[in-house]
């Protein structure tokens, strides 16, 4: 299997793979519950070796780390990744502050109940940081758009929860908090220009 036979589905199940670093089949089954072709593709991956499955987990190999990082490259022309290229440079800045407001909410005290002055603080500068992201995007080439449109859907959402009070969404566990949102949708703007974490 080469990136240009890779089901259009495989991408994002490879990056969530890369991102968890080993699952279960019942943990694929929870997160692509609304996917109906994700056991075909699992098999289709495992028979081609891009995954591998050992002791009841799954696992990305690194044949399928490979083409994963030539799908994510292949997949732009050699100015839409320098357009790519320039975005990063202004979102590296804010992915480092996003990182410091994760470490500075995790150690405040907010499980609780109500929020004290530091993590209001780490809040009002996670917003600001939400902010300059749709800022950096919407004014870069339609290219960054186009790649991170899902990715910063789901962002959106993950805000809105944690603002209708479920405060898990912005650094919890779960795969649609914003935190590992933020992850996936980094380690694709890797992927694409070519970089290695």
């Amino acid at each position: 299997m080469t990136g240009s036979e890779l089901p259009a589905e495989a991408t994002p199940f490879l990056l969530w793979l890369a991102f968890k670093g080993v699952v279960t089949r019942d943990e694929i089954a929870g997160r692509w519950t609304d996917e109906p072709g994700v056991d075909k593709l699992v098999e289709q991956l495992l028979a081609a070796g891009m995954i591998g499955e050992a002791d009841g987990t799954i696992y990305l190999d690194d044949s399928g780390d490979d083409l994963l990082r030539d799908a994510c490259y292949g997949a732009l022309t050699d100015s839409e990744r320098q357009a790519v290229a320039a975005f990063v440079e202004r979102f590296e800045p804010i992915d480092m502050s996003l990182k410091q407001a994760v470490t500075r909410w995790q150690g405040a005290q907010h499980r609780t109940g109500s929020l004290d002055k530091e993590a209001l603080a780490v809040v009002d500068d996670w917003m600001g940081l939400h902010s300059q992201l749709h800022e950096a995007i919407s004014s870069s080439e339609p290219v960054v758009s186009k790649i991170l449109e899902s990715h910063l859907g789901g962002l959106d959402d993950a805000l809105e929860r944690f603002v209708d009070g479920d405060i898990e969404a912005f650094s919890g566990g779960e795969d649609d908090s914003y935190h590992s949102r933020w992850f996936v949708m980094h380690e694709l703007i890797l992927r694409t220009i070519g970089t290695r974490r």
